[in-house]
């Protein structure tokens, strides 16, 4: 019969044994984005994309001021095009941000967005999180930014 007895010593020794096996372990996982074009992205990669907006899908106000943002996708020279959805944690934010350059980040604007793949509808999709992963990288479009009055 073998004696399955825990003594004190031995709950520190495997104690230190899972801890070490945790550090390890952490320290070959990568938390870096990987630069990608997007026709090498798979489900499940955590990427920093570069490309151009090629469309975006925006609310609007009566004056024509952007409510919010339901999506924009993103190509590249790779002919690869990936959807990008704002959480709702940084819609405000991301809003503010494109519409604070003048003119506005629109069509054409080179942009880089950071985040984990994932494939919806079987479209490859990024949620953005947070806003610091979202960069305007080159102003290409210079049309300008059209309100309406509030004022007749």
């Amino acid at each position: 019969m073998i004696n399955m007895e825990l003594s004190e010593n031995k709950v520190k020794y495997i104690c230190l044994g899972v801890i070490l096996i945790g550090i390890i372990s952490l320290s070959l996982y990568n938390f870096e984005p990987e630069d990608k074009k997007i026709k090498d992205i798979k489900e499940g990669d955590y990427v920093k994309i570069t490309g151009y907006i090629q469309s975006m899908k925006l609310e609007r106000d009566n004056y024509r001021h952007i409510k919010s943002i339901k999506y924009f996708k993103i190509m590249d020279d790779t002919g690869g095009d990936l959807r990008v959805y704002p959480s709702k944690k940084v819609m405000d934010s991301l809003v503010e941000y494109i519409a604070n350059h003048s003119p506005s980040i629109k069509e054409g604007d080179i942009v880089q967005v950071i985040g984990t793949v994932q494939v919806y509808d079987g479209l490859y999709t990024l949620y953005l999180e947070d806003i610091s992963n979202f960069k305007l990288i080159e102003k290409k479009n210079f049309e300008r930014d059209i309100y309406l009055s509030p004022k007749p």
